[in-house]
């Protein structure tokens, strides 16, 4: 007999995202999606895709179950048949108990390397529909899809969706490639549900006279076997100019809880960034690991910074949040997009140099944040929970 509904008084949400993987932004989505489901309807419940721990969710007042489902996907001693039958298998278990699958947020649909993760989230899509649960995608992310068969695979996933709500043009526009957009509604990413709440918790800047750059690095853009040690050495230079003229450094580790078997965290390239800069220089640069634990330490630093310079997409959302200029380094198509929407300077990863990073940093510093436009990227967020509010009550 199915559990389903058995919980009194609310739903039961299974939450799909990239969580429990070290990484900020990540967490940082999962909370907001949590907040905003509670205002919407009496949840209790969540069950949180996830592959290890979770930070951010201290002081939720609903329980949290995390699955480590991802470990499954992951298992590397099985063939790919067997753990695409396993995941599966371990997804019906968990739906068997939900009312809705959900996408809270982040770039859960993309090709990167190959088509097998959007035809996994297809395949559970299906499972979930044939099991009576209902599907919603919120502030959804979409990179840029490469081949027929992924617009293929995204189509019918919006298809099977009650609510398809993305973050931004750049998504939108290749939600139109599949040929499904009468289905979409574009949004804004949740992480700017927090602006009144994170503006809250602002800290006190404690600089003087002396500017201080934040700068974000994604660590697999390092590891190109062709251009990763350009782009660090391009880093490097850019880290070297700024000390040089005196101005402070915050180096922002986005992730920075490693897999087994992965090294691409943050705080190894970082590192390496600051290998080489003279001792003199050394007490001008801090290495910060932001974690959504510790909210006042993340208000504390982009309180107290001038400029950020960043190459992960939340970090320029939080940037955003703070009214700090920033510059985006564009590594995929959500860097672009936020970008473009508050007007701040942006320099394509592939075109990097040391002179036109400075140059951009220098031009970001005489612009500032727009407040309308903040406010709108407030009001469009909650939109994905108002067209979810819709749904979830018509069940």
């Amino acid at each position: 007999m199915s559990s389903r509904g058995s919980l009194k008084h609310g739903h039961v949400f299974f939450l799909s995202g990239y969580y429990g993987q070290g990484n900020l932004g990540d967490d940082l989505l999962l909370r907001a999606t949590i907040e905003g489901i509670c205002r919407i309807c009496p949840a209790k419940h969540f069950i949180v895709r996830n592959e290890g721990d979770v930070a951010g969710l201290n002081g939720l007042p609903v329980s949290v179950e995390l699955t480590g489902i991802d470990k499954v996907a992951a298992d590397q001693t099985k063939s790919k048949f067997r753990r695409f039958i396993a995941t599966l298998l371990a997804y019906r278990q968990y739906l068997m108990r939900c009312d809705w699958f959900v996408f809270g947020g982040g770039t859960v649909f993309h090709e990167r390397s190959s088509v097998i993760p959007l035809a996994m989230t297809l395949a559970i899509c299906v499972l979930a529909r044939l099991m009576g649960v209902r599907i919603a995608a919120l502030g959804a992310g979409v990179a840029t899809l490469q081949s027929r068969t992924g617009a293929f695979l995204l189509r019918h996933i919006i298809e099977l969706s009650d609510v398809f709500a993305v973050r931004d043009d750049a998504a939108f526009a290749e939600c139109v490639k599949s040929g499904a957009a009468h289905k979409v509604v574009l949004t804004a990413d949740l992480v700017f549900t927090m602006t009144g709440s994170l503006q809250r918790v602002r800290g006190v800047s404690s600089r003087k006279e002396v500017p201080l750059v934040g700068i974000s690095i994604y660590a697999p853009a390092f590891l190109d076997p062709v251009s990763g040690n350009d782009t660090l050495a391009a880093m490097r230079e850019v880290l070297e100019i700024i000390v040089a003229r005196g101005w402070r450094v915050a180096l922002l580790a986005f992730h920075h809880r490693p897999k087994a078997s992965m090294a691409r965290l943050d705080n190894d390239v970082l590192k390496k960034m600051v290998e080489g800069i003279p001792n003199k220089f050394q007490e001008q640069v801090i290495l910060t690991a932001l974690n959504a634990d510790d909210m006042d330490g993340i208000a504390r630093i982009f309180s107290d910074m001038d400029v950020h310079c960043g190459m992960r997409f939340h970090g320029l959302v939080l940037s955003a949040i703070f009214e700090k200029p920033f510059v985006g380094v564009v590594v995929d198509n959500k860097i672009d997009a936020i970008s473009r929407l508050f007007e701040m300077p942006q320099i394509r990863l592939t075109q990097l140099s040391a002179k036109g990073l400075i140059d951009a940093v220098d031009l970001a510093m005489e612009r500032h944040i727009d407040r309308a436009t903040l406010a709108k990227c407030a009001e469009d967020s909650e939109q994905n929970f108002s067209q979810f509010a819709a749904c979830v009550a018509a069940a």
